[in-house]
């Protein structure tokens, strides 16, 4: 759940990672092109940078009409892997887009970035860094790590708290989850939900690349 900046953040954080390891294996694996070669060809840095930020930020869209019955932030929707889904199966399909692999390469890993990032409930630690209160800021950090990878029922009443409302994965309407008819995930499966769509995205990515990106 963390602020936009942060998404952004992450989105570039992954580009410059992605960029790095892209440059190093063409580099050392082929003969061409080269590294210069690589970074002369501004088109697929500048389009794969601005798809990765795309990516990133993508699925907090649902804020433009959380107000609008029966959606909320956090759809079943936007924060899953179905519109990741929906770019793979526009790139297999014989459409020009089959020649910029890299492109939909970068997508994927921006929007995985996003939902890993929401795994982690979000923490204001930059109020307290500017009231230069630095233990406090690491606590909460800590606190968001442990609520973060710590399970559901190890949690204390004050940090399980952290995790309800619009840290849950919202439906659009009423299902069945256990016993009780619900409009969101527990917190719990909040956090599989999360964590599991990331990684299968994350596999969307790698397969694109290892399949289609070095044959361009």
């Amino acid at each position: 759940m963390a602020a936009s900046k942060y998404h952004v953040l992450a989105g570039f954080v992954t580009f410059a990672i992605f960029a790095v390891a892209y440059f190093v294996h063409f580099t050392f694996f082929r003969v061409e092109p080269d590294l210069l070669a690589l970074l002369s060809d501004y088109k697929w840095i500048t389009l794969g940078l601005f798809l990765s930020l795309f990516g990133s930020t993508v699925s907090d869209y649902d804020l433009l009409y959380k107000y609008l019955s029966p959606w909320h932030h956090r759809s079943v929707i936007t924060h899953s892997a179905l519109i990741p889904t929906i770019a793979l199966l526009a790139y297999l399909y014989p459409t020009p887009l089959r020649s910029y692999a890299i492109l939909v390469v970068c997508f994927m890993l921006g929007f995985a970035s996003h939902l890993f990032l929401d795994y982690f409930p979000s923490v204001d630690i930059e109020k307290l860094i500017k009231e230069m209160k630095y233990e406090e800021a690491g606590k909460t950090i800590t606190s968001s790590l442990i609520i973060g990878l710590t399970p559901v029922e190890y949690l204390s009443k004050e940090d399980f708290k952290k995790l309800s409302g619009t840290f849950n994965i919202h439906f659009p309407q009423k299902i069945l989850i256990g016993k009780k008819m619900r409009k969101t995930l527990t917190p719990k499966l909040t956090r599989i939900w999360l964590i599991s769509n990331s990684i299968i995205i994350l596999a969307y990515g790698m397969l694109l690349f290892a399949l289609f990106v070095p044959i361009l």
